[in-house]
């Protein structure tokens, strides 16, 4: 009896080398029972599972075989957002950028004005503690008068937050009827200067402000009924009629005027015994600009006028001013303020123009000078020396 050529085979699919005879083309793996050739997919039987066997999975490894080393995917479950969540990190994140933004303007704007503002910067320290406390209590309600002040849009409106309302209404009536409303915005203001003065009627604050534009703007404030109240008068520089108007020959004959003087100094003036003085009429936020200049105007060296304006040029030659004179002054060099009263008549030469008094020499609501006016003797004494200056001595050969 023949027996049957048998051969080995190695299986391509488990490894398991076994023996098959060598024409059997459906030669099955005796390991794992499948075809044990790679190449194809040759219909394969199915093989029979034991009773004892339970069926594998067809994508489970077969008994025996080794996984393989190579790193398998990771099935990765998406996480689900959580809308609330996102929503809460949004809202604290916003409402964390309006804290710093409103910290930001909070100490930017920490001396600006507004209808309700907060103490401007601490005095200077060479002020006196009782100077010091006043200041500190009145600048707050300063602040709000002069922004609730810039902040109306009618004159009728202004009127609640000045000094004297019942007496200047009619003034700030006739005033704006020739004048435009002042354009400033209460928050493009800040104070730069302040201080207390002591007059016969009462005390009063003194005030420089500055613009966001460059403007500067001086303030006078009185305590009235409680409250510290805008020197509307000083304010504006309020006139009897616009001064170039005056000059042209409109409006009445005498009129009174807030305005700025210079010394006009010539070598035939200076030996005489008059003051040669021409006046400007100032304009609003740049006292650093007076404008035209008018003609001119002789007023006797020993007269009252005379005397009043020779103390006030004094004091402006040594940097003080009236009152206190610590107040800083935006002023042109060598110009004094003073509240006028002048008198135009016309002639064959044409209009003429005398000052009849010299009210004061500052821009105040109040008939207080703001100094002493040199003394008979004292102007006499001066008058001497223009008319005599002594001559310096030769230097020696």
């Amino acid at each position: 009896m023949n027996e049957e050529a048998l051969g080995w085979f190695h299986c391509g699919r488990c490894g398991h080398l076994f023996q098959s005879p060598l024409d059997d083309d459906g030669r099955i793996c005796e390991k794992c029972g499948q075809n044990p050739s790679t190449f194809g997919e040759a219909p394969q039987p199915t093989k029979a599972v034991h009773p004892t066997q339970s069926p594998q999975p067809e994508n489970s490894p077969s008994p025996g075989v080794v996984e393989s080393a190579l790193p398998q995917k990771r099935s990765v479950r998406k996480r689900r957002e959580n809308p609330l969540v996102f929503k809460i990190v949004v809202a604290w994140l916003v409402l964390v950028m309006l804290f710093a933004l409103a910290a930001r303007h909070f100490w930017k704007e920490d001396d600006r004005l507004g209808t309700q503002v907060r103490a401007p910067i601490n005095p200077p320290n060479e002020l006196g503690d009782e100077e010091r406390a006043i200041l500190e209590d009145a600048l707050p309600q300063c602040s709000q008068s002069l922004g609730g002040f810039l902040a109306s849009s009618a004159p009728e409106q202004r009127n609640q937050y000045v000094w004297r309302p019942i007496s200047v209404a009619g003034k700030m009536a006739r005033f704006y009827a020739m004048n435009p409303l002042l354009q400033v915005t209460p928050t493009d203001v800040k104070i730069i200067e302040r201080r207390l003065l002591k007059l016969e009627t009462g005390l009063a604050i003194v005030s420089e402000w500055e613009v966001v534009d460059g403007r500067k703007l001086d303030a006078v404030f009185h305590k009235e009924d409680g409250e510290w109240r805008l020197d509307w008068e000083q304010f504006v520089r309020n006139g009897d009629q616009p001064w170039p108007l005056f000059l042209a020959g409109n409006g009445g004959e005498v009129g009174e005027f807030r305005l700025m003087a210079r010394l006009k100094l010539n070598d035939e003036k200076l030996r005489s015994d008059q003051l040669s003085l021409v006046l400007y009429s100032p304009r609003f936020g740049y006292p650093w600009d007076p404008g035209n200049a008018s003609p001119e105007f002789l007023i006797p060296r020993s007269s009252d006028n005379g005397r009043l304006l020779a103390a006030a040029f004094n004091a402006r030659k040594s940097g003080k001013s009236p009152f206190d004179g610590s107040i800083k002054n935006f002023d042109p060099e060598e110009m004094i303020r003073i509240r006028v009263r002048i008198r135009r008549q016309a002639d064959n030469k044409g209009r003429v123009f005398t000052i009849e008094k010299v009210i004061a020499c500052h821009w105040l609501a109040i008939d207080e000078p703001g100094l002493a006016p040199l003394s008979e003797e004292q102007a006499a004494e001066e008058e001497a020396a223009i008319k005599n200056p002594v001559q310096p001595p030769l230097p020696e050969e």
